[in-house]
């Protein structure tokens, strides 16, 4: 007797820890993800040994680059150029680190970057 209610109380267990983690974590990491403020340029703050908590800007749009090294984590580069242009908008970027640095102003550095 001691058994079949053993058995059925890790069944159940089982059931209710499934049903949890199956349904209800996808649905409010979800939610969660919807609800966080998006930026175009601004990135982190993301942890350094080096800076501390930086908080990265992206001037150059994805694997825009005078190179293609076998190396790089972002991949092969699509568009090969060696040509200064303005990639992104003064005005926004400082927009979004104005509004970045007034939700969140626990950064050590910003750092510029370009992927």
């Amino acid at each position: 007797m001691f058994f079949v209610f053993f058995v059925f109380f890790v069944f159940f267990v089982f059931f209710v820890f499934f049903v949890f983690f199956v349904f209800f974590v996808p649905f409010v990491v979800h939610f969660l993800k919807m609800t966080e403020k998006r930026y175009k340029h601004i990135y982190g703050p993301v942890p350094s040994r080096r800076l501390g908590r930086s908080l990265g800007i992206d001037l150059v749009p994805f694997k825009v680059c005078p190179f293609d090294c076998v190396y790089c984590q972002l991949g092969r580069t699509t568009i090969h150029t060696a040509r200064r242009d303005v990639y992104a908008p003064t005005d926004e970027i400082l927009a979004e680190l104005a509004d970045k640095l007034a939700s969140e102003p626990v950064c050590d550095y910003i750092t510029l970057a370009g992927s």
